[in-house]
């Protein structure tokens, strides 16, 4: 039996101090990315509900001034026809004519960009609105 009390028996114990601290820190870094992801979430929902508010104020915008602009085309083509009509009594010259017809093709021109630029703004609101633009066949 006294043989057997001189063997010698190992223990090898490790604690992993650094390597708490290093986890420790990798949750804190991991915090810090995710609040960041978070603060540019709010800031990319902020610009997006800032440009569906000013999409739709140009939109209203451009409305108006279309209605306004078909107001003007209406003026403009019943002075053109009461000119010619004075033209016709042989009240005024051609010149006149030419200038008031001149004066409501410009009307009709302005009121076809107006139109153009109406539609192109309210496409742009119906995209933020719906994620697409629907295609008239």
């Amino acid at each position: 039996m006294d043989a057997n009390f001189n063997q010698i028996v190992g223990l090898n114990v490790s604690i992993p101090v650094a390597n708490n601290q290093q986890l420790r820190n990798s949750v804190k870094r991991d915090n810090i990315a995710l609040n960041n992801l978070y603060i540019e979430h709010d800031e990319i929902e902020a610009e997006l509900r800032k440009n569906v508010y000013k999409s739709t104020s140009d939109a209203l915008n451009s409305y108006s001034k279309l209605k306004e602009t078909e107001k003007s085309v209406a003026n403009t083509r019943s002075i053109y026809e009461m000119t010619l009509d004075y033209f016709k009594l042989g009240g005024i010259s051609s010149i006149e004519v030419i200038n008031a017809q001149n004066e409501f093709l410009k009307a009709n021109e302005i009121l076809i960009n107006n139109k153009i630029d109406f539609f192109l703004k309210l496409k742009i609101v119906e995209y933020y609105k719906y994620g697409k633009i629907a295609i008239i066949n």
